[in-house]
């Protein structure tokens, strides 16, 4: 993709990669694929003034493989379409919610994509393959975590090597959920995917598990296998970084 947002390889898709439990990979629908190669012939401006609207599929396509470097109006204006989009399926789909649960529902949802997309993490293939099945799961999941969440004791796994996908809150959560609405949604997104490269996994995992689900150090440090003085060890390293992030920026 050149940088005036024109398809430099519109005949070459980029493959997706994420397997499926039978080990077999996603893929993308044939409409999906002719959309794709449709509206790579054109501006990306184009994609948000089309009319019908292009599909969800599409427009995450473009979102996860058109990535210039340094700020873009263009993509910021097409993520910031798709969680829109994704917030009207949340609003629509916990209209029986508690209130409360329902706003922090949306905040995790909206927060969860965030963090995938500016990860490039390979998990929105299924999201390709079928998103608005993908998006109901999410859905359902997340509640059923709220419902359950009260005098329910965390999986031992839950924070275990490899089980990223079992953290559906992230540290994006834990760290912005409280000022990301008074700030520029452009502004939040970068600072978010600074905070994501700085953290090693066990130290994102530690600010989890204290911060998110309430779990003193002790209790922190069994479901990781360590001594609660490295949950603390973590949280301090973890912190000293942000801060120094934040302060590089100032």
């Amino acid at each position: 993709m050149t940088q005036t947002g024109q398809s430099d390889a519109s005949q070459d898709l980029v493959a997706l990669t994420h397997k499926k439990k039978d080990g077999s990979l996603y893929f993308r629908r044939p409409e999906v694929e002719q959309e794709i190669r449709a509206a790579a012939q054109r501006p990306l401006q184009e994609l948000l003034s089309k009319t019908p609207p292009v599909s969800n599929e599409c427009l995450l396509y473009f979102i996860r493989n058109y990535r210039p470097n340094g700020s873009s109006p263009v993509h910021d204006t097409m993520v910031t379409e798709l969680l829109r989009r994704v917030d009207q399926r949340v609003i629509a789909r916990t209209g029986g919610v508690r209130a409360n649960h329902r706003t922090q529902i949306r905040a995790d949802i909206d927060f969860w994509f965030k963090d995938k997309i500016y990860a490039g993490s390979d998990s929105l293939d299924v999201y390709e393959f079928a998103f608005n099945l993908a998006l109901k799961t999410r859905i359902i999941d997340t509640i059923r975590r709220y419902d359950s969440r009260d005098g329910v004791e965390i999986g031992e796994d839950a924070f275990g090597d490899g089980s990223d996908e079992k953290i559906r809150p992230s540290i994006d959560v834990v760290a912005f959920r409280a000022n990301a609405g008074s700030r520029p949604p452009a502004e939040v997104r970068a600072e978010l995917h600074d905070v994501m490269r700085l953290l090693t996994d066990r130290e994102r995992k530690a600010l989890i598990a204290t911060e998110y689900y309430g779990l003193d150090q002790k209790e922190a440090g069994r479901l990781l296998g360590v001594t609660a003085r490295r949950i603390r060890q973590y949280l301090e390293s973890a912190r000293a970084k942000v801060a120094h992030l934040k302060e590089t920026k100032q």
